[in-house]
């Protein structure tokens, strides 16, 4: 169904994100065609207990950043937030930073977790 480049750029995509949450963001993966999704869509299966989260109060700005749906800039309204204010308490305190849209929040809420360790 897909040819071995697609298929590396899914597993690639996939270890950059820390996991899928559903199959749609197949799409954002680069080259793949909405037909190509289309077709491969009854054979996903996704599995959320796999996905690796960013620790919003012990992840370093790098870790953070590193994410494909952090900025540059949203990273460090992060960091600068936890440095000025303390600990995260939720993950809900991101909603309070100003650059994080409600569309981006939902596409990284289920890629982040606080701790307090």
């Amino acid at each position: 169904l897909l040819s071995p480049w697609q298929a590396s750029r899914v597993v690639k995509y996939r270890n950059l994100l820390g996991g899928y949450y559903q199959a749609s963001q197949l799409s954002e993966v680069y080259g793949f065609s909405q037909t190509v999704l289309s077709r491969s869509l009854p054979y996903v299966l996704v599995d959320t207990t796999l996905i690796i989260k960013i620790d919003l109060n012990n992840s370093s700005f790098k870790e953070i950043l590193r994410h494909p749906y952090t900025s540059y800039e949203m990273t460090q309204a992060i960091v600068n937030k936890r440095q000025k204010e303390g600990k995260y308490k939720s993950v809900n305190a991101l909603k309070e930073i100003t650059l994080i849209s409600d569309s981006i929040y939902h596409k990284l809420r289920p890629y982040i977790k606080v701790s307090f360790q």
